[in-house]
């Protein structure tokens, strides 16, 4: 089974932000992909969360911060525990983009 995954109500919101956006810009088709796709990279983090690097964000938060890329955006989280008792805490779904994250940006 591996970790749990928990998202936060302002990760699941960045995801509804950006399937909206794809619809809005015409492509109902790129944003059923677009959601298909950040799912299934975010229960890839079911099995060896620690695999993925650091995120930048990491030094100036009070706790570890871990990132995995979709496309243009970055999945932000945090491991709690290890094996079949943990949990991987998304934060986040961030465009590339944007600015990096503060304690002000993450539900926690």
């Amino acid at each position: 089974m591996g970790f749990r995954i928990r998202a936060t109500p302002l990760a699941l919101s960045d995801i509804d932000e950006s399937v909206q956006y794809y619809i809005r810009e015409g492509s109902p088709d790129v944003a059923a992909k677009w959601l298909d796709g950040i799912v299934s990279t975010v229960l890839s983090l079911r099995e060896m969360p620690k695999r993925c690097p650091l995120a930048s964000e990491s030094e100036d938060l009070e706790f570890e911060v871990r990132q995995i890329l979709y496309k243009s955006h970055r999945v932000v989280f945090h491991v709690a525990g290890s094996g079949d008792g943990g949990e991987v805490h998304v934060l986040r779904v961030y465009h590339q983009a944007r600015r990096a994250l503060t304690l002000a940006d993450l539900d926690v």
